[in-house]
């Protein structure tokens, strides 16, 4: 049997003497000074765990928690901020919730990350199940926070995870991509290409092979930079 992996991964909450004490503070969100010192301590909880030989590091991503509770919006700099501080650990996300997000920005950013932390980045998804701030920040794909339920927002939220995941492995493992898919595609419009593109000339000529058509159009992309 093969030894389990042990990740830590952690929830940043503001600390609060109690319910009472939480509520007298609304929102302790919004206190500067208070998750400035989380977010140092939680530094210090990942390099002891480095230390003690833990196979990896994580954190989430939840937004506009002015209650303080998993205030962790920014997943990918956390990360970053980890792998300099880390020696033997890897650092990761548990997760991405991507239905919000850009898939090719994902995969840049991670690729990123996975070469500040010289290869020792893990890449973990989220569907996302929080509605206030789902439902905001993945507006432009209509993707609804779900509860795994079976309804038509789940169905649809598993459509978009799904093609999102796919897109952005493509993203990892090929030169060059094109993506017409149901809910996101690359280059856009795609029926077309990116037309007009001032450096098509030089994309054509130092570029990715494909990346530019005959008619100068642009009909691939190339997503890098590649990861470590």
């Amino acid at each position: 049997m093969a030894q389990p992996k042990v990740i830590v991964n952690l929830y940043p909450v503001l600390p609060a003497g109690g319910e009472a004490d939480h509520a007298a503070r609304r929102p302790i969100g919004r206190d500067a000074a208070l998750y400035h010192s989380v977010l140092h301590g939680m530094t210090d909880i990942v390099r002891a765990a480095d230390e003690l030989g833990v196979w990896g590091v994580s954190t989430i991503e939840h937004h506009l928690h002015s209650e303080g509770y998993e205030l962790a919006p920014c997943p990918g700099v956390i990360n970053a901020y980890w792998a300099s501080q880390l020696k033997r650990a890897r650092v990761g996300a548990i997760g991405y919730v991507v239905g919000t997000r850009d898939p090719i920005r994902v995969a840049e950013e991670m690729a990123v990350i996975d070469h500040l932390a010289k290869g020792r980045f893990f890449a973990g998804f989220a569907r996302g199940y929080q509605k206030r701030w789902t439902s905001i920040l993945g507006q432009y794909n209509d993707v609804q926070a779900t509860m795994s339920d079976g309804s038509a927002a789940d169905r649809a939220n598993r459509e978009i995870f799904e093609e999102r995941v796919d897109q952005i492995l493509a993203c990892w493992t090929q030169e060059t991509v094109a993506f017409d898919g149901k809910y996101y595609k690359a280059p856009y419009p795609y029926a077309t290409g990116v037309e007009g593109f001032p450096a098509r000339a030089v994309a054509e000529r130092m570029g990715a092979p494909g990346e530019i058509d005959a008619a100068g159009a642009v009909r691939r992309v190339s997503v890098v930079p590649a990861t470590f």
